[in-house]
């Protein structure tokens, strides 16, 4: 599923690289990327889903899941997982890494056609590097598990996003800066595979709850592109790519520290 979505990711900007290109401009890539959403949803609704498995791997009443029942689900339980401070730290991680995935491609692009002097189409192919590198990671985990724990995945993912952004904002070379936003892209899907693969696990029988928390959380973390449009207007988009560095090195401190807290 991973390595589909960031398929798919990758597809989003060649379908605008294409239309920059051909003189189209961007509304025609918002016109093919509604037709596309709008044909998966129909192939969803037409879809038949499996009913929930339990444990044993046989299908259950679709008002049990993992478990539990409705009559289960109370607001203690909900309580008990908002009270878990490694939640929270969970949540934080998803938090600070929400701007490394399309708001940085927009950033990136944008730096590199008013600060570089490049086209809209070529900055969106050296933007879809970053795709790329995200595409390397999950299509190596899907091939076979990555022999990491969760920390360290943590940790050399913002490692990758700290450093990957600062060539990215410091670096004119364009062969340069697709290289960092591979970099970028594949600390990304690090990142991400470590704060799935814990949020899942970190209470058994509480998956779905544990996300939802988690989900929660992370949304508030679209406020931090609106400071980084910000910080554009008053240094230019130079500074602005700066700011992502900064995040990087958050992500790095958190990551760090999460190891006392999740263990």
């Amino acid at each position: 599923i991973n390595l589909g979505a960031v398929i798919g990711g990758l597809a989003g900007p060649a379908v605008l690289a294409v239309m920059a290109f051909g003189g189209a401009g961007w509304r025609a890539a918002f016109v093919v990327g509604a037709l596309l959403v709008a044909a998966y949803g129909v192939l969803l609704a037409v879809s038949p889903l499996p009913s929930p498995a339990n444990r044993g791997g046989t299908t259950v009443r679709e008002d049990i899941v993992d478990g539990t029942t409705p009559d289960t689900i109370t607001g203690a339980t909900i309580m008990d997982v908002v009270r878990d401070g490694r939640v929270w730290m969970i949540g934080l991680l998803s938090f600070v890494m929400v701007p490394f995935d399309e708001p940085f491609f927009a950033f990136l692009i944008a730096h590199l056609q008013q600060t570089r002097d490049a086209s809209t189409g070529t900055a969106t192919l050296v933007a879809m590097a970053a795709v790329a590198g995200g595409l390397l990671v999950q299509g190596a985990a899907a091939r076979r598990p990555l022999r990491f724990g969760d920390h360290a995945l943590f940790v050399v993912g913002a490692v990758a996003l700290l450093a990957g952004s600062i060539l990215a904002a410091v670096v004119p070379l364009l062969a340069v800066v697709a290289i960092a936003a591979a970099v970028v892209g594949a600390g990304l899907e690090l990142c991400w595979l470590a704060v799935q693969h814990r949020t899942l696990t970190l209470r058994p029988g509480q998956a779905g709850r544990t996300s939802a928390v988690v989900s929660a959380i992370e949304q508030v973390g679209f406020v931090l592109p609106v400071g980084v449009g910000a910080v554009a207007d008053a240094t230019q988009l130079t500074g602005a790519m700066g700011v992502f560095a900064l995040f990087g090195a958050v992500l790095l401190a958190i990551a760090v520290r999460a190891r006392r807290t999740l263990g």
